[in-house]
């Protein structure tokens, strides 16, 4: 099978199925996916969400999820690491090549009582906005965020609640499953009666960049696009030697993590390829990448159908948006999109909007309808 990829939607729909189809149990959209990832927390990009601005939607809104499973009790010990920097490449002709970067950059962190950390975002064509990372806290209730605005341009960035909800527990007894009903590499029996309708990562926060522009500050005109995120470590005593490198503002880095789609490395490639496919680039995942999950996908019987729209969409790895069609997964992907539920149907050849699902619906806490979107952090009540 030849994938091909021109931010076709229709085949988009499948996107997410891939995630779920690996033989090896899945953390979760793209938290802790690698050895190196697993090493290096605050390098690791958890989930990307690219949605427009309700209110205003002339306004792009891209939020990168990072460091995962952030515990309140200990939430001040969680910091950006000034060593690490993010990029969002972004896709203007769907060949998964990076047209355009923004780049998300940190100062080093003051010490003692009121320390401060600033962070500096740098647009498509120069623009940058610097401004105070909102510091982690245990109190309750939460101190006001600190919103960074300058020229149309708004950035948040400190902890908040994680925004992705499945019922990991569940998913990992389903696989388990189908792993042991499977002969000979053939389908296994898909079981949703083990899965136990919680979310997993409640209670839980992340670190949580947002960045919220006018769509022409990131894509000019054009009306269809995609982003993917990466993260890279400064060249140093941690240093690989086998990474992609890039230089920013004369500083030499490795990558170290990405992130597209919802859980393509977690669930769709095998052990011995997740840090290979996290310092690639999504211009070479269907060359490099496409045996793999095609392989996936026979062992959890997707049909022919299903498993031409998943591949097609997947490869390039990046989240794709028509600004003629509504926004929501997987046309972009909003912070309440189940995205979950979208990959179990198709991968497990359901009606989709059907009643097959992980039983989880939405997030713990109730997301914002306004900068930064994302819900509030989790805290220790007194």
């Amino acid at each position: 099978m030849t994938v091909t990829n021109r931010f076709a939607l229709s085949a988009a729909s499948a996107l997410t199925a891939l995630l779920m189809t690996a033989g090896v149990p899945a953390l979760a959209a793209d938290h802790r996916d690698s050895p190196v990832v697993d090493d290096d927390p605050a390098a690791d990009i958890n989930d990307v969400y690219m949605f427009r601005d309700p209110a205003d939607k002339t306004k792009l809104v891209l939020v990168l999820s990072t460091y995962p499973l952030v515990n309140p009790r200990f939430a001040t010990s969680y910091q950006y690491d000034p060593d690490v920097i993010f990029q969002i490449g972004i896709d203007l002709n769907g060949d998964g090549a990076n047209d355009r970067f923004v780049t998300a950059q940190f100062s080093p962190l003051t010490n003692g009582a009121g320390s401060l950390q600033t962070v500096t975002v740098t647009l498509p064509g120069g623009k940058k906005v610097t401004g105070n990372v909102t510091q982690p806290t245990i109190q309750t209730p939460e101190p006001k965020p600190t919103i960074i605005s300058q020229d149309g341009i708004k950035v948040f960035a400190g902890q908040r609640d994680d925004p992705f909800f499945f019922d990991l527990v569940g998913f990992n007894r389903v696989v388990a499953k189908i792993n042991a009903t499977s002969v000979n590499g053939g389908p296994g029996q898909a079981d949703p009666s083990l899965f136990t309708h919680k979310d997993a990562f409640a209670g839980f926060n992340i670190e949580a960049l947002v960045i919220e522009a006018p769509i022409t500050d990131f894509v000019g005109h054009v009306q269809k696009f995609g982003i993917s995120a990466f993260s890279y470590r400064k060249v140093g005593a941690k240093a690989r030697g086998d990474a992609r490198t890039v230089t920013v503002d004369g500083v030499k880095y490795e990558s170290v993590d990405r992130m597209g789609n919802p859980a393509v490395n977690t669930a769709f490639i095998s052990p011995s390829l997740k840090d290979g496919f996290n310092t690639a680039l999504p211009k070479n995942d269907a060359a490099d990448y496409q045996s793999v999950v095609l392989a996936s996908l026979k062992k959890y019987g997707t049909n022919a159908t299903n498993t031409g729209i998943l591949a097609s969409v997947v490869f390039p790895d990046t989240l794709k948006l028509d600004l003629s069609k509504p926004d929501g997964f997987p046309n972009g992907r909003r912070l309440q999109d189940d995205v979950i539920d979208t990959e179990l149907q198709l991968v497990f050849n359901q009606p989709l909007g059907g009643g097959f699902g992980d039983g989880v619906d939405a997030g713990d806490r109730k997301f914002l309808d306004h900068f930064p979107f994302v819900a509030l952090t989790h805290t220790v009540p007194k």
